[in-house]
This record gives structure tokens, C-alpha cells and sequence, in this order.
């Protein structure tokens, strides 16, 4: 609060002391939760002088606090709130105001579009999404790349940067996507951002038309990183060979698209690769029509199956294929670092975009981050990353066939965080889904099913779970299917 404020309310002309006075004030904010239990008061010299009185006033006004209650000194550190505050104010200062709590929903309307943001619980196994897990992360690699960058270059890096991220980390991340995904691009084709939402965010200012189209069923977080006022999502049917092109000409013949987001190498939610005939036939659609195909790729280096194949970037090198990958997804969710490939005209107006949004990223992270990649601890996490996934892939697998029963299946899959379960179709995921959450794991059953994926299933995200989580994710899974599971009961 502002200290100043209540010297307004301070009269010298009236019959009580200006101690007294301010000693009711101050016991009055304390009581709104203006100042709360613990909060450090500041200094008599520095109130003093916010409150243009004498510091003899200001230390008699917080002798009176502390004999009524309302604060505490502590040796050496100063004035504190009280950790217990008095039950009423003494008679001579009056009623003790009501306390002040904020409100609840704001007094003006809210987009309809927006929801809560939910808080899962604490001790909920959480398998409705892939994410790396934090307890593999190469920290001390990391811990030394932040001291390095601190000690050698903490003057530049603390300073005002660079909107299109780090140049190190782009030129070694250039490298490294070279190499990985046969990206033939330099520094200047790549754009830093703090997630895969900022990449759309900002894409979709510079190329938006007002239409968007995405995969049905396709990334939740997609649809309401789209799902904008003013315009229009246009859902596109998934199969088993992924995005139909068939429905993306019908739409492309009757829209200006800005782009279709995609996710080609392992589709999600169902992880079904886009077939290299499609891959094809959207390429030409993307060029026939000059709109962009934004291809969301973000654990290619996740593959534990053979070589991962070849991103659409790469294979359609003409520009209208936008590569948006994630180091987050390669290392742990908190990092919040990911990358957007594309022609470095467009890299340069949505590094400006970006100016009006954040200004620069994380300059201390991105220095380590790049550090951690030129001295191959990145690769060496992978190869590290990708034995453990496929185990505990193997895990999961083993589990769903004791505890859920041979009426559930794995789709078959090349890597990746998450996998795809087909379920019976007379299940209720809804309410499987509802008994599970109160047993303490959590899915999301597909808000929308395409009518030609085959069987009904849920995704799974496995990789930030250990063997000993996933068996107790699925036994419990299995307990909440009541007499028709597999061991279970």
C-alpha cells in the first residue's frame, strides 16, 4: 500500500494526537488486509518522511501498535504486522472496520470464450498429456551454463536483448536442427519464444485472414490458442492416415486460409503419422492456394524406433511450411523455451511482433541453454531420454494388459511422450474418465471423435511418470472400471 495516501487523513488541528491518529489508521488498514499478518512495516525514518511527520510522532504511533497488538518488533529487522491480530479495536479509536476482501469476479463482462484456469491436485498422477520429466534434467549441465553466462557475459546478458532470442542459442540450435531434422536453415531462419502458444500467437497476427484450421480431433491448447474473436477455426477431419486433404481442398476452395496447424509426425491427440502421400497433396494444397501449413514437430529427437523421419519442413523447403519445435519438450516444461522456423523476412516482422508482447526472452536460459547444445549435453540427455521412454512405454503397455484387460489397446508407435489407448466402444469415457479423477489420476477423454479413426480411445501421456506411477496410475484405471477390467475387481 502507499503510505503516503494516508496522510490526508491526518488532521494536526484535531483534539487527538497525531500518534493516536496515525496509530488508528494504521490498525485500520491492518484490519481491511491491507497490510497482512507478517508484513514488514517500513522504517520510522522512511514513514516519516512518506508521511510528512516528525519521526518522534511516527515511533510514539508504532509503540501504540505494538502495546495494543497490532504489530511486533522483531531484534535487528524491524516492525512486523502481528501474526495474531486483536479481536476488537480499544474504545477510544472506535468500530473496527469490516475486512475488505476482494472481490470475486470482476465488476465488467469477460469474454465468453475464456475459462479458469484449473489446479491440479496435489498427488494427482496426471497422464492427460506428454511432457519431459523435470527429475531427468541435465540440472548441473544447466546449473553451469547459468554460472558461465553470469560470470562472462552478465553485464550484456542483464541488459535489454535481442527480440529474435539469443544469437548463440540460434546458432547452435540451427546446428543441432540441421543434424536432427535435416533442416537446412541458419540463425536467421529461427525466432526464440517461451512456448508454443506464443509462436501461434504471433503467427496468427502476422498471417491472420480471420481463418484458421486445425485437426479434428486435434491439441485442445491449439484450438484456444486459435479460438480468437473474430475468427473463424475450421476443424478438419483426422483419419488413420491423419489430415484428410480432401476436406482442406473443399475448405481451401471456399476460405482464405492463414494457415493450417498440424502435427504430422505423431498426431495428437491420436498419434497417428501423416502419410507421405498426404504430406504431398498438402504441400500442393499449401502452395496452390498461399496459405501456411504450420507444422508443430516437438520431440522429433524423442523417437526410439528407428531414425525419425523427416520433418514436412524439411522434405517442402519452399517456404510454406512454418516448423515450430519446443526445447521445453526436450528437457523439462518449466524451461518454457521453444523455436519457430520460417523464412527469415517472416522471422524479422514476428521477432518485431514480439517486441509488443514480451520485448526478449530469458537471455541468462537461452546463454545456458545454448551452451548445453554446443557441449553436447543435449545430445547426451536424449540418447539418455529416449532409453527411458521406450521402457517405460514398455511399462505402460504391460500394465494396460494386467490391469485393463485385452478390450484395451496401445496404438503402435515410434516414440514420443504420449500414446494413443483404444477402448471399448460401450464405454462411458466420461464417466470412466470422472471415476478415475476421483481415485487421484487424470485424463481427458477426446472432446470430439473423427468418424474415421476406428475405435474410441483416450490419449495417454507416460514419459514425466516413473515405472512405479504408471503401474499405480493403471491399477487404479483399472479399479475404476469396476467387474469388466482385467485382474481387477
Amino acid at each position: 500500500m502507499a503510505f503516503s495516501d494516508l496522510s490526508d487523513q491526518l488532521d494536526p488541528r484535531a483534539s487527538e494526537p497525531l500518534a493516536l491518529q496515525l496509530a488508528r489508521l494504521l490498525a485500520a488498514e491492518i484490519s481491511r488486509g491491507r497490510l497482512a499478518p507478517g508484513e514488514a512495516l517500513p522504517g520510522s525514518r522512511a514513514l516519516a518522511q512518506s508521511l510528512g511527520l516528525s519521526r518522534h510522532v511516527v515511533m510514539s504511533a508504532l509503540w501504540e501498535l505494538e502495546m495494543e497488538g497490532w504489530t511486533a518488533s522483531r531484534h535487528g529487522s524491524g516492525t512486523y504486522v502481528a501474526d495474531v491480530l486483536p479481536a476488537t479495536f480499544p474504545a477510544s479509536w472506535g468500530t473496527r472496520p469490516a475486512p475488505q476482501a476482494a472481490p470475486e469476479n470482476p465488476p465488467f463482462e469477460l469474454s465468453s470464450q475464456l475459462r479458469p484456469v484449473s489446479t491440479l491436485a496435489s498427488g494427482m498422477l496426471d497422464l492427460s498429456e506428454g511432457y519431459p520429466d523435470a527429475r531427468l534434467a541435465p540440472r548441473e549441465a544447466l546449473a553451469r551454463g547459468y554460472q558461465r553466462a553470469l560470470q562472462r557475459h552478465g553485464d550484456d546478458l542483464l541488459g535489454k536483448g535481442e527480440p529474435r532470442g539469443n544469437q548463440m542459442l540460434r546458432e547452435q540450435l540451427a546446428i543441432h536442427l540441421r543434424k536432427w531434422r535435416g533442416l537446412t536453415i541458419q540463425a536467421d531462419n529461427l525466432l526464440i519464444t517461451r512456448g508454443i502458444p506464443m509462436s501461434l500467437a504471433l503467427l496468427t497476427q502476422a498471417l491472420g485472414k480471420g481463418d484458421f484450421a486445425m485437426e479434428d480431433p486435434g491439441d485442445p491448447l491449439v484450438r484456444e490458442a486459435l479460438d480468437l474473436p473474430g475468427a473463424r477455426l475450421h476443424p478438419l477431419p483426422v483419419d488413420h492416415e491423419g489430415l484428410c486433404p480432401e476436406a482442406l481442398a473443399a475448405l481451401a476452395q471456399e476460405r482464405s486460409l492463414a494457415f493450417v496447424h498440424l502435427t504430422p509426425r505423431r498426431q495428437v491427440p491420436t498419434t497417428v503419422p501423416l502419410s507421405p502421400v498426404r504430406r504431398e497433396q498438402l504441400a500442393g494444397l499449401a502452395q496452390t492456394h498461399g496459405f501456411a501449413l504450420v507444422e508443430e514437430d516437438t520431440d522429433a529427437e524423442l523417437t526410439f524406433l528407428g531414425e525419425p523421419s523427416q520433418p514436412m519442413a524439411a522434405a517442402f523447403p519452399e517456404g510454406h511450411v512454418i516448423h515450430l519445435g519446443s526445447l521445453s519438450q526436450l528437457l523439462a516444461p518449466g524451461l518454457c523455451l521453444a523455436y519457430l522456423v520460417a523464412p527469415a523476412g517472416l522471422v524479422d516482422r514476428l521477432a518485431r511482433l514480439r517486441q509488443r508482447m514480451d520485448t526478449q526472452g530469458d537471455r541468462v536460459l537461452e546463454w545456458a541453454m545454448a551452451d548445453l547444445i554446443r557441449d553436447g549435453d543435449l545430445e547426451r540427455h536424449l540418447a539418455r531420454t529416449r532409453k527411458v521412454l521406450k521402457q517405460r512405454r514398455e511399462v505402460l503397455e504391460q500394465c494396460v494388459g494386467e490391469f485393463l484387460g485385452p478390450d484395451f489397446r496401445l496404438r503402435a508407435s515410434d516414440g514420443g511422450q504420449a500414446c494413443w489407448m483404444e477402448t471399448p466402444p460401450d464405454l462411458d469415457l466420461g464417466a470412466w474418465a470422472e471415476a478415475c479423477h476421483r481415485g487421484g489420476v487424470k485424463f481427458h477423454p477426446p472432446a470430439a471423435r473423427s468418424g474415421g479413426l476406428g475405435p474410441s480411445g483416450i490419449r495417454l501421456g507416460f514419459a514425466h511418470l516413473d515405472p512405479s506411477e504408471i503401474r499405480a496410475a493403471l491399477e487404479t484405471m483399472g479399479r475404476a472400471l469396476g467387474p469388466r477390467g482385467g485382474t481387477c475387481v
